[in-house]
């Protein structure tokens, strides 16, 4: 019962409306749910301000204020689509029988996703084509398919314990990868989860010592942290994985997604007896058929960190010995781990199911007469497993050599990038001479995919969280030489037949060429600001962040009107005169419209890696504003401060203007504990900074 005029959701359709006997209330009446875990159960209360529009059959709803529909029309679009392909995949075409989604300004979460209705928080899901580039778009495909897709786990397969609950984010994941894959193909999303996700993992595995998807909890302090990262980036590499060595082809309907559809709750234990029943004829080597799948994924799911796949090569005999490593040395786990390879001669990247296996007990595994000695071999095809390789020298050279003078794109896409961030990764943890790196990463001025070249880029943003490249010649050098040549290919203009991905590579290198300093990346944001001047229109959101960074476009002192968009933008910019003018717009509080969006909370770190004063005075300025905007603004200053006497800094305004307020006691703690972060982390890497100012860039 409530009040007329209010609107009332929940989990199931609605049945009936009927009035009440008690003077202006209503009684809403719902269907009965399906069986579901109670802390699925949703009911929310719409004010008369409230308006929805649902498709034709009103099987899929969309709840927000009047003005704001019309941003919301592609998450709508995106819910429904998603809704389609998971009817497909698990079989089902009935199990939700309507699907609401509600935006809520200022929502505490990022989403919810409860069976039938899912709640977003406003602007995370608002997509406006004047001010929004295709990331954004990206951005609410992901997080809509993932709540959508968490709702078929929910019913089908629920926690036993807590430390189960690795198995829902994985599970839901991949569902909503593979759906948005069949959505949009051009984005080419398997891909993208490969080297944004399952990159993201490994580094943070490393660094980081994420702990394990499986461990035992006792308080409620480590059931929250059961919902930290490693349950949305490994857990669902780890799944990948797994998909990949139940079926020899992955495209097929896959025995996971047979699961979904039960007339039961599955617990984990009885996910891993079903899929185990489903793969006992498919092994006849190295894991037996009467192997548990269980404890081989237990070496997966309840280890820390992850293994390096070492490969040495005899090239006078042709064999080739394989053995594993930890990626923490002083820890002795080992795991199971599923070998795939290919040669140069042969070369064969589409056969991801492992035919053979390097067991926990076993010191090493000899694969004999494999090939010619001038041959490369490649290891872990498509990066299905989660594990590094780490060749010899002799094999490096072999794969740099060929990259650089040969069809590189005979090696498969992502085995690409699997070769650049896996030498990132052993350069910096000096197990990669510099020489080869250079080497391996000069085949990228012939490159123009995307994924191939998304670590590098990452690579780039990681060194500038401790180095900043002004005071790294050697590897500003190296960098423009890349970035030119692939600009050069490239040209600054867009293409009328290019894909979204090819737009951002342009997008990404010519951000970066600037950063580096590249005289003619500098000169074309140039002509593009004169372009913006003549017509706003002209530039499109991708490319603003370029145009409002270039020192010209402040000459005309604001004469023309940016927007609220443009001013959050430029928060980013490399530049002294524009930091000025960003403490200019902080006191005339023009932005405050989006505190609370996502834009805020990226890079600033141009303003405190430039003089004394500009970090005081943004410090100030932060004075004025909300708890949640100064929570984001320090962080994103402390993620980019690379002294520990600018940390210093902080900790007295944090004390000074903070620590005395008694509701900012929680900010407080937060921001202390960032710090104390921060100066671990640059601590540890001050050896990373000695390295490289070590090494010699010239060829």
């Amino acid at each position: 019962m409530h009040r007329v005029g209010y609107s009332v959701i929940s989990n199931s359709p609605i049945r009936r409306l009927r009035p009440s006997d008690t003077h202006g209330m209503m009684w809403t009446q719902f269907y009965q749910t399906i069986r579901m875990p109670t802390y699925r159960l949703a009911l929310v209360i719409a004010t008369n301000n409230i308006i929805y529009v649902s498709n034709t059959n009103e099987t899929a709803c969309v709840w927000g204020h009047p003005q704001l529909l019309p941003e919301i029309s592609f998450a709508f679009t995106i819910a429904e689509k998603v809704k389609e392909e998971l009817n497909w995949y698990t079989k089902s075409f009935s199990k939700m029988r309507k699907m609401d989604l509600i935006m809520i300004k200022d929502y505490g979460d990022t989403s919810i996703g409860n069976w039938g209705v899912a709640i977003y928080r406003e602007e995370r899901i608002l997509y406006n084509k004047k001010y929004d580039d295709f990331t954004k778009q990206m951005e609410i495909a992901r997080l809509v398919a993932h709540a959508t897709a968490y709702q078929w786990l929910d019913n089908v397969l629920t926690p036993l314990w807590w430390y189960d609950i690795w198995l829902n984010e994985g599970l839901a994941t991949i569902l909503q990868v593979n759906a948005l894959n069949k959505i949009f193909p051009e984005w080419r999303m398997l891909d993208l989860f490969v080297v944004q996700t399952q990159h993201e993992s490994l580094h943070l595995d490393a660094d980081y010592m994420m702990m394990p998807l499986v461990y035992e909890v006792k308080t409620p302090a480590e059931i929250n942290s059961l919902l930290s990262m490693q349950y949305y980036i490994k857990a669902p590499a780890i799944i990948r994985m797994l998909q990949h060595i139940i079926t020899k082809d992955v495209k097929d309907s896959n025995p996971m997604y047979r699961l979904l559809n039960q007339n039961k709750a599955l617990t984990s234990f009885e996910f891993w007896s079903i899929i185990q029943n489903t793969i006992r004829t498919l092994y006849a080597s190295n894991m037996k058929a009467n192997q548990k799948l269980s404890s081989v994924m237990d070496t997966w799911t309840m280890q820390q960190l992850y293994p390096i796949l070492k490969v040495k090569r005899n090239y006078t005999t042709g064999k080739v010995t394989v053995s594993q490593e930890n990626i923490n040395m002083i820890d002795r786990s080992k795991w199971w781990i599923p070998l795939t390879y290919t040669t140069e001669k042969e070369p064969n990247f589409s056969n991801t199911w492992p035919a053979l296996w390097l067991k926990p007990q076993s010191r090493d595994l000899t694969l004999d007469k494999l090939h010619k000695s001038k041959d490369w071999i490649i290891f872990n095809l498509q990066q299905v497993g989660y594990y590094r390789v780490n060749y010899d020298i002799g094999n490096w050279l072999l794969i740099a050599r060929y990259l650089n003078k040969q069809d590189y794109t005979k090696i498969h896409v992502l085995n690409r990038a699997q070769i650049m961030d896996d030498a990132y990764h052993f350069l910096v943890t000096k197990q990669l001479p510099f020489t080869v790196f250079l080497e391996l990463t000069s085949y990228l001025s012939r490159e123009v995919d995307y994924i191939a070249w998304y670590p590098m880029l990452k690579a780039f943003e990681y060194l500038s969280s401790y180095i900043p490249y002004k005071e790294n010649e050697n590897m500003q050098l190296h960098a423009q030489e890349i970035l030119n040549a692939l600009l050069l290919k490239l040209t600054y203009e867009e293409k009328n037949n290019e894909t979204d991905l090819i737009k951002c590579l342009r997008q990404e290198a010519a951000k970066w060429a600037c950063i580096f300093d590249e005289s003619h990346c500098k000169k074309m944001a140039y002509k593009k600001v004169l372009t913006h001047l003549e017509d706003s229109d002209a530039l499109k959101p991708e490319w603003r962040f370029w145009a409002y960074c270039n020192d010209h476009i402040w000459d005309y002192e604001m004469s023309f009107e940016l927007g609220d968009h443009a001013l959050v933008n430029l928060f980013h910019c490399p530049s002294a005169a524009i930091i000025n003018r960003h403490l200019q717009i902080m006191k005339m509080n023009r932005y405050q419209r989006y505190e609370k969006g996502p834009t805020i909370n990226t890079s600033i770190y141009s303003i405190v890696s430039n003089a004394k004063m500009y970090l005081k005075n943004t410090l100030e300025q932060l004075k004025q504003h909300n708890v949640r905007f100064i929570i984001k603004t320090l962080t994103a200053i402390i993620n980019y401060t690379y002294s520990e006497a600018k940390l210093g800094e902080i900790k007295i305004f944090v004390q000074d203007h903070l620590q005395r307020k008694k509701q900012m006691e929680d900010v407080v703690v937060h921001i202390q504990h960032k710090i104390k972060q921060r100066e671990s982390q640059i601590n540890k890497q001050l050896r990373k900074l000695a390295m490289w100012n070590m090494m010699k860039w010239n060829k």
